[in-house]
């Protein structure tokens, strides 16, 4: 679950990093996710940030949706995100 971030322009760095620290803590809180990177090594485009969830396998992801633990990091991710791009990939 690979996801490309722009924030709003009002958007704060402490929001951004509350945003940020949501997703590192998500694998505690949603057991269907095994790991996560949250550290841009490079960017390109208007998108400044990217994060990356690892799912325990397809049915994990799928149940995330509208889970708890994504309702609850939404309340710190999305009054600040503007847009966002998201590819889900297997092998």
């Amino acid at each position: 679950h690979v996801v490309t971030v722009k924030w709003k322009t009002e958007a704060t760095p402490k929001q951004i990093e509350a945003a940020l620290d949501g997703v590192k803590a998500l694998p505690k809180a949603y057991k269907g996710i095994t790991r996560v990177w949250v550290k841009s090594i490079k960017v390109q485009g208007d998108k400044t940030h990217a994060f990356v969830m690892e799912f325990k396998d397809e049915q994990s992801l799928k149940d995330y949706a509208d889970s708890p633990a994504q309702k609850k990091w939404y309340e710190a991710y999305l009054p600040i995100r503007e847009q966002s791009t998201t590819f889900d990939i297997t092998n």
